[in-house]
């Protein structure tokens, strides 16, 4: 977690602690919370991954070509939150301090308004792996699929995939800005709340690495769905 990606959560997260008393502070700093800057908080991250000395991932997003991505619509807002089905995706990756491949990835597919996480893991973060990916996380949603908004990478803005989803007119297939890390903050949030919890900064990229993760992922994922309590309320 970033201060770019912490800040619009942290009014709704502050009245939620508040709420339910696992937080508590004076009225004169909950002010000053509710004010505070993306810079402070930047000073502030800095300084506590210094004092705790918390690792921080590699980045490993490839720019996909500009003409492939214009024919790809931008989207950061007018989400229809009052149905399911719009889902925002992004990749972790499991490369330790190198980013020489290969090595295992992550696939986090949350959906916007239930908040509903589908886990998957893959080998090789390309276009046929992805696409394969999202058929299987598809076809364990018990809702129909209306939409996906994932980031500018090469796994994701490729020939097959829009092909495909622009076939597919009942899927709203968009993407995010480039280096605009806020258009994705949902799903950022769960990739340091929920993957990079459970799988922590280690390089893996063995086959057995492979079976284990993913034996976790289907367990986790009945777990954080249906067993894990939950602030939102659904109407």
């Amino acid at each position: 977690m970033c201060a770019e990606l912490f800040h619009p959560f942290l009014h709704t997260e502050l009245t939620t602690l508040l709420q339910t008393k696992q937080f508590t502070c004076s009225p004169e700093n909950r002010k000053k919370l509710r004010k505070v800057s993306i810079g402070t908080l930047k000073n502030i991250f800095t300084t506590a991954r210094k004092q705790r000395n918390i690792p921080r991932g590699i980045s490993t997003t490839r720019t996909t070509p500009t003409g492939l991505k214009l024919s790809v619509t931008i989207r950061t807002s007018n989400w229809d939150i009052t149905s399911v089905g719009w889902h925002k995706t992004d990749y972790v990756s499991h490369c330790g301090h190198s980013a020489s491949a290969p090595y295992l990835s992550s696939l986090n597919f949350v959906d916007i308004r239930t908040k509903w996480c589908s886990l998957e893991v893959v080998k090789h973060a390309n276009q046929e792996e992805t696409f394969a990916a999202f058929q299987r996380i598809e076809k364990r949603l018990p809702y129909a699929l209306r939409g996906i908004n994932p980031d500018n990478d090469t796994p994701f803005i490729n020939m097959v995939m829009v092909k495909y989803y622009q076939e597919r007119k009942e899927v709203e297939f968009t993407r995010s800005r480039a280096y605009h890390k806020n258009d994705h903050a949902l799903v950022e949030r769960k990739n340091c709340t929920i993957i990079r919890k459970y799988t922590g900064y280690r390089r893996y990229e063995s086959d057995d690495a492979y079976e284990i993760v993913k034996e976790m992922y289907q367990k986790l994922e009945i777990y954080l769905n249906f067993f894990r309590k939950r602030n939102e309320v659904l109407l």
